[in-house]
């Protein structure tokens, strides 16, 4: 028999424009922790979403992004991140896109930034993903920081640059 290669193709995302201002809207926790609407201190409006109750340092936000696919375009992500309350220390967060394909589970850093905790820090990635087959599912992941560090997350931006 004949071994099929499929060529790869692109992700296509829908486009987010999040500031969690009416509801969490698709997000919620990975990997332990509890997802919250809550209205301390904000980077943008009047709400933001908080990741508490985290067990690893992989527990943290995430949104589905469906299965959809369009070739050959890129993809610009913004988000405002925050760690925990003010303590002197300073903290990481990590963007992630990880999606299933034919090989399986895929995993694919779109950066990291680092913040004194308690303040608002922006994370800007451009990106553009190719997959192996179909992709039957794909979201973003906001993981990173120190366990019992609480993950905040507001103003998220995702829009395919023409």
């Amino acid at each position: 028999g004949k071994t099929q290669i499929s060529e790869a193709k692109s992700v296509a995302v829908k486009e987010i424009n999040e500031g969690f201002e009416a509801a969490s809207n698709g997000w919620s926790a990975v990997f332990g922790g509890k997802a919250s609407i809550v209205s301390s201190s904000p980077a943008e409006g009047k709400f933001c979403l908080q990741i508490s109750g985290r067990t690893s340092i992989n527990s943290g936000a995430a949104v589905q992004l469906g299965a959809q696919l369009q070739g050959g375009k890129s993809y610009s992500l913004n988000a405002k991140l925050r760690v925990g309350s003010a303590s002197g220390k300073s903290a990481s967060t990590q963007l992630w896109l990880m999606f299933n394909d034919t090989r399986g589970a895929q995993k694919v850093n779109l950066g990291s930034v680092a913040m004194p905790t308690g303040v608002w820090a922006g994370l800007t990635a451009g990106f553009n993903v190719y997959s192996v087959g179909a992709i039957t599912s794909a979201q973003i992941v906001v993981s990173g920081p120190a366990v019992g560090q609480d993950i905040f997350v507001d103003a998220v931006k995702l829009s395919v640059v023409k």
